[in-house]
């Protein structure tokens, strides 16, 4: 299901970590591979961008995740399914152009980078 709409056009696909709260930056770091390198979590590759599935108790640290994230990269669009019953949750982080491939090699350009 592609996801991509006119609001992520001419957003550059770029990493701002400036934009994060310093007290809240390491954290941020420590949730970044919770979330992105579990081994136990379900993928799935999107036209867009990439699926991740979790159990339900982990909820609050996505929603701490996309809150943060979502300020240094503001291409990403993350959509947050939540299952009935405590059933499993799937995170969605998709874009416009260039997105899927950063996601991919999580290679993100950081803020600066694209002014050298």
């Amino acid at each position: 299901m592609a996801t991509t709409d006119d609001t992520t056009q001419g957003i550059p696909v770029m990493c701002d970590l400036g934009a994060i709260p310093a007290g809240e930056l390491a954290e941020h770091q420590r949730l970044i591979e919770r979330v992105w390198h579990d081994p136990t979590v379900e993928r799935e590759e999107l036209p867009d961008g990439f699926g991740l599935r979790f159990s339900a108790d982990r909820y609050p640290e996505l929603v701490s995740f996309i809150a943060n994230e979502r300020l240094c990269c503001p291409a990403f669009r993350f959509t947050l399914e939540v299952s009935p019953g405590q059933g499993p949750i799937w995170l969605r982080i998709s874009g416009g152009p260039g997105v899927k491939e950063v996601l991919a090699t999580g290679d993100i350009p950081q803020l600066g980078e694209l002014e050298r």
